[in-house]
């Protein structure tokens, strides 16, 4: 659960579903704009995304991207955004 301080509101900006391998046959992978946020992180730091925690990857000025597994896919409201 997060427990941090809520700096920004960011937006969904992007979704693409990719097939990975057999293993784990899908993953979402999400962009997301935000103004000041990208400034702060590094790759690997955790950001609370409409309640629920991601590792912040591919940051780039004004947004970031994360993967999502199929199980918080699943059982969160992210499917809700597609």
């Amino acid at each position: 659960m997060f427990t941090g301080i809520v700096e920004e509101v960011g937006r969904v900006t992007r979704i693409r579903t990719a097939r990975r391998d057999r293993k784990r046959p899908y993953h979402h992978h999400r962009t997301i704009t935000a103004v000041s946020t990208p400034k702060e992180l590094k790759p690997g730091n955790s950001v609370a995304v409409s309640g629920v925690c991601l590792t912040a990857l591919d940051i780039k000025p004004g947004s970031f991207c994360a993967d999502l597994a199929p199980e918080t896919w699943a059982l969160t409201s992210f499917f809700a955004h597609a």
